[in-house]
């Protein structure tokens, strides 16, 4: 009688042990039914303020920015006194940037990713232009893309085109980009040109002989009468200014 009271006892220990492991899973499993939302509560808080500081950083460069990014990995509550900043090498224009995050009372750094998409509105080819043939905005036509998917040197600003010519031929739906494009030459070598002096009460005009070929806005050489050489900068055809 005394060993099967002894077993019974242990089969009740077991039977209780196994109760109490399942009331404490309970509570646990409710418990983090209860902090769930409020650490997904904590990561969108901490996402639209990362949005927000990407976005006034990007109006600052003259962008209007649409962000997307993720907290995920980083427990924003135990982050609630923090610090964002872009790191030297951070550049929104490429479309991918990491955030650095300091939890300022942990004196930890952590580094978020963000998806950042800047529309900008860019020149194409509407109808095509033949080699050395001037490129004006009659011929063009505007798009908008994300900065970070356009090449390099692609223009968005008409006046860009002043005094310019194609360098190859062109075809419609061509993103116009300034490699394809060079300076109308202005002025020839060895061309008969004039050179003005303009300051407050005075002007003075001399005529001289180029020694190089540019467009708007190049400095050349040029020979003068009395065969001194000077350097003037292109303001029009066979005209040329220098600083008095």
């Amino acid at each position: 009688m005394g060993g099967e009271s002894v077993a019974a006892d242990s089969r009740y220990a077991r039977q209780a042990r196994r109760c109490g492991w399942q009331v404490v899973k309970a509570c646990f499993s409710g418990l983090w039914l209860l902090l769930a939302p409020f650490s997904a509560v904590g990561d969108a808080t901490l996402e639209a303020e990362i949005a927000d500081f990407l976005k006034q950083e990007a109006r600052e460069l003259g962008y209007q920015a649409e962000v997307s990014v993720s907290a995920r990995g980083l427990d924003a509550a135990s982050c609630a006194v923090r610090e964002l900043f872009l790191p030297p090498s951070a550049d929104m224009r490429r479309g991918r940037i990491v955030v650095g995050v300091r939890c300022l009372e942990q004196g930890e750094t952590h580094y978020l990713r963000a998806d950042v998409a800047l529309p900008v509105d860019y020149l194409v080819v509407a109808e095509p232009i033949a080699t050395g043939e001037r490129v004006t905005l009659d011929q063009l036509r505007w798009e908008r893309g994300d900065l970070a998917s356009l090449p390099n040197g692609v223009l968005r600003d008409p006046a860009e085109l002043e005094s310019m010519r194609a360098r190859r031929s062109l075809r419609p739906g061509t993103q116009l980009r300034s490699a394809f494009l060079e300076k109308e030459p202005l002025v020839e070598r060895r061309q008969a040109v004039t050179i003005s002096a303009t300051g407050t009460a005075f002007r003075i005009e001399r005529e001289g002989v180029a020694l190089d070929a540019g467009g708007l806005g190049d400095w050349l050489r040029v020979r003068m009468g009395g065969g001194e050489v000077i350097e003037a900068r292109v303001v029009g055809a066979s005209r040329l200014e220098v600083l008095p």
